[in-house]
Parts: C-alpha cells; structure tokens; sequence
C-alpha cells in the first residue's frame, strides 16, 4: 500500500509539472475541418499527459498533431496546452460523456503516456517505439499494437489493458482491480505484478517474474523460466 500512495503521489506531481511548464493552444482554421471538428498547432512532443473521460485514436506519423471531434458547444470545456516535450488536454466539464469527444492524436516519438480517468484509447496499426512508460488511472480501456524494445505499464483502479505486437522487455503493474490481457504480446522477458485484486495473461520466452500481492491469477504462454513470489491467494499457470 505504501507503494501504491506514493506511485499516486508521484503520478499526480507529474501531471502538475507538465501543466505548469505547458503553454495554452487554442484552435487554428483547417478547410477540412466542420463545425464539429477543430485542429489544433502543437509543438512537437514525445509525452502525453490527458484527463477525463473520452474516445483517444492514437496514430504514428511523421509530425505531431491533434484533431478533436466533438459537438461544438463542448470546445469551451476542453483546455489543451503544449510545450516542446508534452501535450497535456484535460475536460474541465463534470459528467461529461465521452461519447461525444474523440481525440485524434498523431506523433513521431512517443516516451511517456499519463491517463487520469474513464479514456478508451487505441491505436490505429502499430506503433514502434524505443523506451515506453504507460501510467494510467482511474477506470479506462486500453488497446494498443506496439513494437518497443522496452514497455513499462502502470495501472490503478479498473484499469483494462489489451496488448498486441512484440517487445523485448515489459515490466508491467496494475493495483486494485485492473486487468492486463498481453497474450498476443511476444516478450523475451516479462515482470508482472499483481496487487489487490487482478487477474493477466502474457507471453514470455525466457523469463517470467510473477508477484501476486492479494487475490490475483496469471497465465502465460511460451517457455519461459519461472520465477513465483505470491502473498494471499494467486495462481500462476501455463495457458
């Protein structure tokens, strides 16, 4: 538990960094665009920092950039800022229903990914990536196809993640009652940990570290050496 307050801790000091230091943007005229649609001049960044409840399409491109869909009355509540590292967009609206805001996000280099709320995010194909840190709470959906030498994913609360692609290394961690369906992402080496109540599937060829801390069960495809430390009840089993 104590590790799980000051990974919020630090989660939460990091989106008010990246909004102190993050100059506003406000939308510029595209003849593409409709009265429902806005496209937004960024800076070139390689973090993303987003808050609230929305429909995120997130794409590889040769430039960054930002589109959002949404009913034109709702443009007042969304602030977004941007600086030369981070795009940061938060909902300023209480109760408000993802359903009518959908995020088109496009990027060249992506390091760092923070989620703070009920966002569905995918990607569009896959996106290959170097170093990538996922960080996200609050009860969101996550799918991505990615190609990474190295994944590191956080999640607290009812967090979903479904993973597809190939990576070296995943470290991966989700508290609470979150989910992690990796299956179908091939690793070399994975260490997954599991507190609270949890449940994940992955697949690793060498190595597996698996630690459950509470009520939790993981399956693993491939032939990995297999390392168990679990405190409660846990299984760890072949798929």
């Amino acid at each position: 538990m104590y590790l799980l307050r000051l990974t919020s801790l630090i989660f939460a000091l990091g989106l008010l960094v990246s909004k102190l230091f993050a100059d506003p943007v406000a939308p510029v005229v595209q003849s593409w665009d409709d009265s429902d649609t806005r496209t937004y001049k960024v800076q070139p960044f390689t973090k993303i920092y987003l808050e609230g409840a929305f429909k995120v399409i997130l794409e590889q491109g040769t430039q960054s950039g930002l589109r959002i869909k949404t009913d034109e009355d709702n443009f007042q509540y969304i602030d977004v800022r941007s600086d030369e590292l981070s795009l940061n967009l938060k909902v300023t609206k209480r109760h408000f229903d993802f359903d009518e805001l959908i995020l088109y996000i496009t990027f060249k280099d992506l390091e760092k990914l923070v989620i703070e709320g009920g966002i569905s995010l995918e990607t569009k194909g896959y996106v290959d990536l170097k170093d990538f840190y996922l960080h996200v709470e609050g009860g969101a959906s996550i799918e991505m196809n990615v190609k990474a030498d190295h994944l590191k994913v956080i999640g607290q609360g009812g967090v979903k993640f479904e993973f597809d692609g190939i990576v070296n290394e995943m470290d991966a961690s989700i508290a609470g009652a979150g989910y992690l369906n990796a299956i179908d992402l091939k690793t070399k080496k994975t260490d997954f940990k599991i507190e609270g109540v949890g449940a994940g599937s992955v697949y690793a060829t060498d190595i597996l570290n698996a630690t459950i801390s509470g009520v939790g069960k993981i399956r693993y495809k491939g032939d990995p050496q297999v390392y168990k430390k679990i405190e409660g009840i846990g299984i760890v089993s072949r798929d």
